[in-house]
């Protein structure tokens, strides 16, 4: 039987006045705080809370933001919390940009390491007690557990991610981790130091924002590391990202502000196409798609689209297109030489030609 010596130590050599006050500062003062941005997430979110609560590390906190669901999720936020002193619920109005919601949550945290959680997402048991011990193990500023993806129902799909192809013991530099996540060959679900999260916060600027973010945030830290524990991720038709929607016409800015931002700070040229590559890929998909949204979106959704259009260096496109070796991009890869010719052409007119092609053949 394992024994905790810090409770055994509280017992035999602390007055019972200072054993009441370090109890009392360890709930104040909570190792990791979990922050959970809720909005119509109902079906899921029982598990989602479940996952936390039944966690084998008991100093954290679980702020959950409810954004003005119009489901029965916030009365589940609320049954949860009146049982567990742990978890805090706090309401806003709604917001497109799942980022306001986030940074909400975590301008109210207090802990020395932040995480934040999917509501339609949930941790194995051990996630994190071994994302903090390998945090203060290496002194890393980011802990990136295992990922699991799963299907609606919780079935687990052919996605894992471990580490570096497997390797849990290797430590990324802030480049190193950034290059790594343009293909998502890591994922942006980590354990981050507070101080650092606090700080730099999320950009607010659309349904995507957060992949930008995760970039920015791993460019910040010093480190890097990897521990045990699993991040169960949900591939839901019903997330604001899963389904075609307006919001999902925010991609492309995303894909563009991270290409922008690997030019800024001097970044492999390649990547750098490649990013550029992807953005244009993001436009033509969804003004391929844009038919199958609200008529009142149509107009909207152009906008969007020819925003970020307009911005796309069509060179690196051509260049990426070409080269033997591609950067690292993860969105809508066309497969074979013939494709990948016709986007090169693509390049060449202009919007409204883009408009009027049949793009569809592109993505079947």
């Amino acid at each position: 039987m394992k024994r905790n010596y810090k409770q055994w130590f509280l017992m035999l050599f602390t007055p019972p006045s200072l054993r009441v006050y370090l109890i009392a500062a360890e709930q104040h003062f909570p190792k990791v705080s979990v922050v959970m941005a809720v909005y119509n997430k109902a079906p899921y979110l029982r598990q989602s809370l479940d996952s936390v609560i039944k966690q084998n590390m008991a100093n954290f906190e679980l702020i959950c933001v409810d954004a003005a669901s119009t489901d029965s999720s916030l009365q589940i936020l609320e049954e949860y919390s009146a049982k567990d002193p742990r978890i805090k619920v706090y309401r806003t109005s709604y917001s497109r940009i799942p980022a306001v919601t986030k940074n909400y949550g975590i301008a109210r945290s207090k802990g020395d390491y932040v995480f934040n959680l999917d509501a339609d997402d949930y941790l194995r048991f051990d996630t994190l007690k071994k994302m903090y011990i390998k945090a203060k193990e290496t002194g890393a500023d980011a802990v990136i557990p295992d990922l699991q993806t799963v299907s609606e129902t919780g079935q687990n799909l052919p996605v894992y991610l471990s580490g570096i192809k497997g390797n849990r013991g290797i430590m990324l530099s802030n480049r190193q981790a950034v290059t790594e996540s343009l293909d998502w060959g890591i994922h942006g679900f980590a354990l981050w130091r507070g101080d650092l999260l606090r700080r730099i916060r999320l950009e607010e600027f659309g349904a995507y924002s957060d992949e930008y973010s995760t970039r920015v945030l791993f460019f910040d830290c010093r480190t890097v590391a990897f521990s045990e524990g699993v991040y169960f991720h949900r591939f839901s038709g019903k997330s604001l990202t899963g389904k075609l929607s307006l919001q999902l016409c925010d991609r492309p800015y995303a894909t563009y502000r991270v290409a922008s931002f690997l030019e800024k700070y001097s970044f492999n040229q390649r990547n750098i196409d490649s990013q550029h590559f992807a953005a244009f890929k993001d436009c033509c998909y969804l003004l391929n798609a844009r038919s199958r949204l609200a008529p009142k979106d149509t107009a909207e959704a152009e906008r969007r689209i020819r925003l970020v259009y307009n911005q796309i260096d069509m060179q690196r496109v051509r260049k990426s297109v070409c080269t033997l070796k591609p950067g690292r991009a993860a969105m809508w890869p066309p497969h074979g030489k013939v494709k990948k010719f016709l986007f090169a052409l693509l390049t060449l007119p202009g919007w409204g030609f883009l408009k009027r092609v049949p793009l569809k053949y592109l993505f079947s």
